[in-house]
């Protein structure tokens, strides 16, 4: 009896480490996929919310690519003026594409960031979805239900920090994932 029910829960958590260790590699095209169609969307709801004048509607949004545009043009340059209520990270990575003037003022700097801060997401949704069900639909079904959401949209193609954030948050659960996996 004791034999019978060590050989099941063996054979359970077999079942139970097949499912969450895929046996075969994910193949890249899944990958090439899903940077295609967020980037495709995360374009598009950028030239939407630029072209009907909505990118900075939140006056965060702004305020954001000034602060960062202030450590290269204001009368005291430098990264003292890092120093807002607001964590400095967004700012330090606005930094180079505010100093480039044009993507500055029409706000394209921070949609670039927003863009690259949702490919980030989509991509770890994508393989955090596929490494604990071993199936590429369930990486798609992941990225489908976040790109479905037109905030998340929105906000990538503004100034804000969320994308950063939920971007940073994706990374730390596909990294705490692995971890896990690698102490099973």
């Amino acid at each position: 009896m004791a034999a019978t029910a060590l050989a099941e829960s063996r054979q359970l958590r077999y079942a139970i480490w097949t499912l969450t260790h895929p046996s075969r590699p994910l193949p890249l095209i899944h990958l090439f996929t899903v940077v295609c169609v967020t980037l495709l969307l995360g374009g598009v709801a950028s030239a939407i919310s630029m072209s009907a004048g909505v990118a900075d509607a939140y006056g965060d949004a702004t305020h954001h690519l000034a602060i960062a545009r202030r450590v290269f043009d204001s009368q005291t340059p430098g990264f003292a003026q890092l120093g807002t209520v607001w964590l400095p990270l967004p700012h330090i990575i606005f930094m180079p594409l505010v100093a480039i003037t044009p993507l500055f003022w029409n706000g394209a700097a921070g949609a670039i960031v927003g863009a690259a801060c949702l490919l980030v997401s989509s991509l770890t949704v994508f393989l955090i979805a596929w490494r604990s069900t071993g199936r590429a639909l369930a990486g798609y079904v992941a990225v489908v239900v976040l790109l479905a959401n037109p905030n998340l949209l929105y906000l990538q193609s503004s100034g804000m920090t969320e994308p950063l954030s939920i971007a940073v948050l994706c990374v730390q659960a596909y990294a705490m994932m692995q971890i896990g996996r690698a102490h099973v």
